[in-house]
C-alpha cells in the first residue's frame, strides 16, 4: 500500500445486504489475504491480493455484476491502477488492479462503518497550526507499524514548509538527503518520517498546501 499512497484514499459497498459485501472469487484466481493490521480512520481494513490465469475474467464479471447492481459504482484511474469502487452506508469495497496477462494483479478492499472505531493514530510529532488532518491510514506489516496521512495547511508551501522545519527541528528531528526535494526525509531513532507539499487552492482560490506523511517504525513502535 505505501507504494501506492492515493489508491490507499479509494475506501468505498453498495449492497444493503452486508452479506453481499463478499471477497470476488472465480475459477482460476487465487486470494491471499494481507497478514497484519489495517485501520483507515481507526477502522480495520480486509485487504487481499487477487491472482492467477482467470483474474482478468474476475475483473470484467465483477465489473459487470457491480455496474448492473441498484447504483452504480465508481471507476476512476489512479498512477497505473485502474480502480472501482461501490458503497452504502454501511460498508465500502474497492477492487483495483493493475498490469496485463502474467502481469495482471489486483487488490481488493472492504471497509465496515458500523465496527468501532478506535482512536485515530498519533503522529510522533505534530503538524503546524496552519494544518489539520483530513485522513489516517495505520498498518502493521512485517514488524514494521506504518501511519500514513493527508493533511490540508492554509497558505503556500513555500510559508508552510519553514514552518514545518522549525516544528520538527526544535523536536529533535534530524533531515536527511539534502532537504532539496520533496520527499523531505527526517530520522528520529527509530522512526522515519517522509513529506511531501503540494500547492493547490481552496474553492475560494485561496492558497492552500496538500501535506501527505507517511512515518515507519521498526518493531511495531
Amino acid at each position: 500500500m505505501n507504494t501506492n499512497w492515493c489508491s490507499r484514499l479509494a475506501w468505498l459497498c453498495l449492497a444493503t445486504d452486508p452479506a453481499m459485501c463478499a471477497m470476488p472469487t472465480g475459477p482460476g484466481v487465487y486470494a491471499q489475504p494481507v497478514a497484519g493490521t489495517l485501520r483507515l480512520n481507526g477502522l480495520r481494513v480486509e485487504l487481499a491480493h487477487l491472482q492467477g490465469p482467470g483474474l482478468a475474467a474476475l475483473l470484467e464479471a465483477t465489473r459487470q455484476q457491480w455496474v448492473t447492481a441498484a447504483a452504480a459504482p465508481a471507476m476512476s484511474r489512479i498512477g497505473a491502477w485502474q480502480v472501482l469502487t461501490r458503497q452504502t452506508a454501511t460498508h465500502s469495497e474497492v477492487l483495483q488492479w493493475k498490469g496485463e496477462g502474467p502481469e495482471l494483479m489486483a487488490l481488493y478492499s472492504r471497509l465496515d462503518h458500523q465496527q468501532w472505531v478506535r482512536p485515530r493514530p498519533q503522529f510522533a510529532w505534530g503538524l503546524p497550526e496552519a494544518c489539520r488532518w483530513q485522513q489516517t491510514l495505520e498498518s502493521t506489516l512485517l514488524q514494521q507499524r506504518t501511519v500514513q496521512g493527508t493533511a490540508r495547511c492554509n497558505g503556500a508551501v513555500s510559508n508552510v514548509l519553514p514552518r514545518l522545519r522549525a516544528t520538527l527541528t526544535a523536536d529533535g528531528w534530524l533531515l536527511s538527503q539534502g532537504g532539496a526535494h520533496f520527499p523531505l526525509v527526517w530520522r528520529k531513532a527509530p522512526l522515519q518520517l517522509q513529506v511531501v507539499l503540494t500547492d493547490t487552492r481552496d474553492a475560494s482560490q485561496s492558497p492552500v498546501s496538500a501535506l501527505v506523511a507517511i512515518q515507519t517504525a521498526e518493531g511495531g513502535s
